[in-house]
């Protein structure tokens, strides 16, 4: 089965795993060896390591990542590519069109999205009210909740390595992780959905 284009529930009934190898090899890779790795998400990997982990997962073999001729960059630049060819998105057309009505309603973003993200990043205090916050996390989970069960597990998955280290992350490159794991729209759609989810 091809790695890339494919439906998620078909990969991991192809894999016989609740998350797919991909997912779950590049992730543990990324905090092993690419939490101080400058760019990470952002920089490209070379092509022929990226065909040569891309045809590995494609075949199924067990691919050792964690070699160190292997780039890191090239691992993530895998993983961006496989998120991007989803046919149909993690977060799914109809939770994110909702996600984003919901979240622009919100107090919270009458304010500068980049202001607010930057005091976030580096006060670790938020700007919004406690009452708009417990509004946000409420119609988040309402909203995560209709997510299907399996691309629930999945961002579930993704957030926790978020998680792990995103006190390492310049503004940047939080922007950029989220333009990964995010689907289509303006740079400032998924800016509001990152400080949704957070």
């Amino acid at each position: 089965m091809p790695l890339l284009g494919s439906e998620l529930e078909a990969r991991v009934e192809y894999e016989g795993r609740r998350i797919p190898l991909i997912v779950t090899k590049c992730l543990e890779e990324v905090e092993q060896r690419g939490l101080d790795t400058e760019g990470i998400y952002r920089k490209g990997g070379g092509a022929s390591q990226m065909r040569m982990i891309q045809e590995a997962f494609d075949r199924g073999d067990d691919i050792d990542l964690e070699d160190p001729s292997i780039d890191i960059c090239a691992v993530t630049s895998v993983l961006k590519q496989y998120f991007r060819k989803l046919p149909t998105p993690l977060v799914t057309y109809n939770v994110y069109d909702r996600m984003i009505e919901s979240a622009s309603k919100l107090s919270c973003f009458a304010y500068s999205i980049y202001v607010q993200a930057c005091w976030i990043v580096w006060t670790n205090t938020p700007i919004i009210e406690e009452h708009d916050e417990e509004k946000r996390r409420t119609l988040v989970k309402g909203l995560i909740n209709e997510l299907p069960s399996l691309n629930r597990d999945i961002l579930f998955f993704i957030i926790n390595h978020l998680t792990k280290y995103v006190n390492h992350l310049s503004f940047l490159n939080i922007w950029v992780m989220l333009t990964i794991f995010s689907i289509t729209g303006s740079s400032d759609i998924k800016l509001r959905i990152w400080f949704v989810v957070l």
